[in-house]
Order: C-alpha cells, then sequence, then structure tokens
C-alpha cells in the first residue's frame, strides 16, 4: 500500500483538485492533477460506480493503481 504522506485523504484536498485541477482524459481513464508546494507528489484515487456496483471490484481496481504509483515513485516529478 502507498505511504499515508504520499497519499490524499482529506474532503478539503479532493475539492480542491476538482476545483482548480487540471484534467486529461481517455477512453479507459481520467486523471485530474495540481501542482502542489510540497517536496513530494500526493495521489489519491476515486473509481466510479460506473466502472461497477460492487465495492469489492472497485476497490480492487484501486489497490492495482496504487500499486503502479508505489512501484514507479522514484520516476514521478515530485510536487
Amino acid at each position: 500500500m502507498l505511504s499515508k504522506r504520499y497519499r490524499l485523504r482529506k474532503k478539503g484536498d479532493f475539492e480542491r483538485l476538482s476545483k482548480f485541477g487540471k484534467k486529461f482524459y481517455t477512453k479507459e481513464i481520467g486523471l485530474k492533477y495540481i501542482k502542489n508546494n510540497l517536496q513530494i507528489s500526493r495521489f489519491g484515487v476515486v473509481v466510479s460506480l460506473k466502472i461497477s456496483k460492487k465495492a469489492v471490484v472497485r476497490n480492487k481496481l484501486k489497490r492495482r493503481i496504487l500499486d503502479i504509483i508505489k512501484k514507479n515513485i522514484d520516476f514521478i516529478k515530485p510536487g
């Protein structure tokens, strides 16, 4: 699992991302990002009910995405 310091956890963090963040969409996935003034990049993953109504499936997908981020965190630009 991705360390807590790399995760977005608070509602305000996600609201700021939604309001001021830039968006990038493809057919399979959508990304929102915003620059921060920290020495690390932080991530939050939200999987829509459109993917599956089952929480088990959505949580499995979130875990896989976070694992990919964890394995590649050294290649991601800080902030």
